[in-house]
């Protein structure tokens, strides 16, 4: 169970560079949280191989690489 003063740490995957700068200003104007973003899904892949835990991941549904 997460304490209040935890944040919540989301993931936000988007291969278009304007989005991935533009979407964490407007989630954080309304959470108070730490978002990490990513590049593709398959980087997202690894992330979460590698043990990182996030609350909620928020993902383009169709990249450019494919992913």
């Amino acid at each position: 169970m997460k304490f209040l003063e935890e944040l919540m740490n989301i993931l936000y995957v988007e291969d278009e560079e304007d989005l991935r700068v533009v979407i964490p200003e407007v989630i954080l104007r309304d959470v108070e949280a730490q978002v990490s973003t990513i590049a593709s899904g398959n980087l997202a892949i690894e992330a979460l191989k590698s043990g990182s835990k996030f609350d909620l991941i928020i993902s383009d549904y169709k990249m450019a690489d494919g992913s």
